[in-house]
């Protein structure tokens, strides 16, 4: 069949080339028939192609080159694909604990005559519900147990209480109230239902709950038990134990001091050591010993909490008047000493308490600051806390 040197395709027609013009030749090679690469299939012929058509297969079968713009989103899809893989991979593990940030010291009161510590209430960043230890000399802050927060519906107001070395705390958001405690040689436990705790031994708790009820907690070193007590309105924590106002009057709890009377028509605010005698709101701060009211001079003050010395000769009261609260220090014969603040009323109940021996007594009134009050002069200091609420407890260690 006449071929075409120049297009390279054969043409039946005509001696000249229909697309070039060019002498079309005649083929030796026409007669004999290729086989087709598919062995398999013999009756194919191989297909021929033209020189133009095998260029333009060539070009279009060689590997294309990328472009910038896929290049780039190829290495930003690898980059991000690597660091996913390493981040997953970097938190596999054995699950820890949560890293536990030591607690900063707070500035140095240095106070005369003192040597013990103040225990208080804080939450931490984990988060953890802490029981600190802030030794008043050198400001050095420890804590002394930690717990898991509840959940609470609102702000927390708190008070702690303590017996030797023994320190319980109980937090109230206004909805719900629970107590957390600590005692040496034991584990720390937390948290039960309660709104009022007092020890009676280092490893003795009785707690109060809603209902009247008083459950006795007893810790040692491998074991936390519980048991039914009494029923009680109130429970208060003293130097020598705890005392329960029943129908009976204020008792102690366990045996020890005697029953004091319960006063007519007037609010208990605290105990003395010895059961001799009770500060009482009875339209205004009074001592009460079974039988007498003796009103304490502080006319135009309300009475919001107070404490027992451990001697049970002095009496100490957070008042407040027109929003201001004060620090009063009574006698038996109701002579007071005042000791100005300056500072708002929190609406907390802050309750002063009374280092060991008697020098000093301490508040947190739940504006961040601890307030150090000399019980024999005029002195005043403050220092700076994170504590939380306005509860405070003295620990001679």
């Amino acid at each position: 069949m006449p071929w075409c040197p120049r297009c390279d395709e054969s043409f039946p027609e005509g001696p000249a080339c229909p697309r070039c013009n060019a002498r079309l030749i005649q083929r030796e090679e026409d007669t004999v028939e290729a086989v087709d690469a598919l062995r398999s299939v013999p009756a194919v012929r191989s297909v021929h192609l033209s020189r133009r058509n095998r260029r333009a297969f060539e070009r279009l079968s060689a590997p294309r080159a990328h472009s910038l713009r896929l290049l780039a989103f190829s290495i930003i899809a690898l980059v991000f694909v690597s660091g996913f893989l390493l981040g997953r991979f970097a938190g596999i593990g054995p699950a820890s604990e949560p890293t536990i940030v030591a607690l900063p010291p707070a500035p140095r009161l240095q106070l005369a005559y003192v040597d013990g510590s103040v225990a208080y209430a804080l939450w931490t960043n984990e988060p953890l519900a802490t029981i600190a230890q802030h030794d008043i000399y050198s400001g050095d802050v420890e804590p002394i147990a930690r717990f898991s927060p509840w959940a609470s519906s609102g702000p927390v107001k708190t008070q702690l209480v303590s017996y030797g070395r023994s320190v319980a705390l109980i937090a109230n958001d206004g909805t719900n109230s629970y107590v957390a405690f600590d005692a040496p040689g034991s584990p720390a436990y937390g948290w039960v239902p309660g709104v009022e705790a007092a020890w009676t031994s280092e490893h003795d708790l009785y707690v109060r709950q809603k209902d009247g009820k008083v459950v006795k907690w007893s810790t040692t070193a491998d074991a936390t038990t519980t048991a039914a007590s009494i029923e009680a309105q109130r429970i208060f924590q003293t130097p020598s134990g705890a005392v329960a106002q029943t129908a009976r009057g204020l008792e102690p709890v366990g045996g020890g001091a005697r029953t004091l009377a319960a006063p007519p028509a007037a609010r208990v605010l605290a105990v003395a050591p010895d059961g001799s005698r009770a500060l009482v709101d009875h339209k205004g701060p009074a001592l009460w010993d079974g039988s007498k009211f003796t009103p304490i001079n502080v006319d135009g003050y309300q009475v919001l909490a107070g404490s027992f010395e451990r001697s049970g000769e002095r009496v100490a009261m957070t008042l407040k008047r027109d929003g201001v609260l004060t620090i009063a220090i009574a006698g038996a014969d109701g002579a007071a000493a005042l000791r100005q603040l300056n500072v708002s009323d929190r609406d907390c109940n802050a309750t002063p308490a009374w280092d060991a021996g008697g020098h000093w007594l301490y508040v947190s009134p739940g504006d961040g600051l601890m307030y150090a009050v000399e019980s024999a002069g005029g002195d005043v200091k403050r220092v700076q806390t994170r504590s939380m609420g306005c509860g405070l407890a003295w620990l001679p260690v």
